[in-house]
């Protein structure tokens, strides 16, 4: 992709990989971009292999002074890959411009009404280790089904819409999106359904909200099917969610005497996409560190499970505590006894998340 000066002239080509930009292409040679976590270019080689610019930033993307190396043309795509305004000095976001040197914006987030406990003008929430800016294009629904009398005859039709600040749209477009299939909108008001309660709790649940709805980099995508499970790759960096549109756990899982002892769509919707937003942050992966002598539960062949489950749980007792319903207190049952505690014995504290958050 050709980049242009003012007055028309090219100036570089842009070597694309996934729709990013990941190098470019000038007077003859190639820079190839290495970045971090979060997208930001850290070092840029060229096509040997020697570094040609290497930065440091400060968390909320300030660089550091007398760490920046640099042989020729400087790489425009910088913290989280975005480009610095000549101007003003100011990181360009697309919708606002972001003062590194304050971590706040010039002006206020568009969702600030969701995050009433911050500033209007924070960044990420306070986060910057972990979180990025607000996308808007990163939770999708998606169901295929066939047209005709009873699915049987007519033909194949896959419909996807996105999420954006509580409303579906047409993905790629500002158009609101609509279904005439059930099974669409059925899919459609759970998962929105789901994201409301995460924002209206508060605390991790509206911070996960927030997350998947802005990821730059992570994809979320909602399908019915006969299960409730999430398959998460973060080599990809997408989470592919299954919903039945079931109620999810029974009452077996919660607790006596911390709500009422019931679940739902909602709820399930909830934790499905709590793992979502742990493939964002990889919290699980942290807590597998510490707790690396503690299995989380062992299966009924005897294997150690991970942490995911945690993280899921955690966030759907956030949820189910502004709710006014009984708190899971298990993830699952194998051999007739509830094992994957979610909570501390005679407390109502996580049994496993950073610092033990109570609900």
């Amino acid at each position: 992709m050709g980049v242009f000066s003012d007055t028309g002239a090219l100036k570089h080509w842009n070597i694309l990989a996934g729709g990013a930009v990941v190098g470019r292409y000038e007077s003859g040679a190639k820079r190839y971009y290495h970045r971090d976590h979060l997208g930001t270019t850290r070092v840029v080689v060229d096509a040997s292999g020697t570094v040609q610019e290497a930065r440091d930033y400060y968390p909320f993307g300030l660089e550091m002074p007398g760490r920046t190396t640099l042989t020729g043309t400087g790489a425009r795509e910088g913290f989280t890959g975005k480009e610095r305004d000549a101007e003003t000095d100011l990181d360009y976001f697309g919708a606002r411009y972001y003062m590194a040197a304050l971590g706040r914006w010039g002006n206020v987030d568009r969702f600030a009404e969701k995050y009433s406990s911050l500033s209007p003008y924070n960044y990420v929430a306070n986060n910057p280790l972990m979180f990025i800016d607000i996308n808007g294009d990163s939770l999708y629904v998606e169901n295929t089904y066939r047209t005709g009398f009873l699915g049987l005859f007519g033909s194949k039709v896959t419909e996807r819409a996105v999420y954006r600040n509580g409303q579906w749209y047409t993905p790629g477009t500002s158009d609101a999106f609509s279904s005439s299939n059930g099974t669409m909108n059925g899919l459609m008001n759970q998962v929105a359904g789901s994201m409301q309660a995460m924002n209206s709790a508060g605390g991790d649940a509206t911070i996960a909200a927030g997350a998947i709805e802005s990821s730059t980099s992570f994809t979320a995508i909602a399908t019915r099917t006969n299960r409730n499970h999430v398959m998460v790759d973060r080599q990809k960096q997408t989470a592919l969610i299954e919903l039945t549109g079931s109620t999810g756990v029974t009452s077996g899982f919660l607790r006596q005497g911390t709500g009422t002892m019931s679940s739902s769509a909602l709820t399930a919707g909830v934790h499905e996409l709590g793992h979502a937003y742990d493939g964002i942050a990889g919290i699980s992966r942290s807590i597998a560190i510490a707790q690396r002598n503690t299995p989380f539960y062992t299966d009924a062949q005897g294997s150690p499970q991970g942490y995911a489950e945690v993280v899921s749980m955690h966030i759907e007792n956030v949820v189910r505590s502004s709710l006014r319903l009984a708190l899971r207190e298990h993830y699952a049952s194998v051999n007739g006894r509830y094992v994957g505690p979610a909570l501390l014995p005679k407390t109502n504290c996580s049994a496993f998340m950073p610092n033990n958050p109570c609900y």
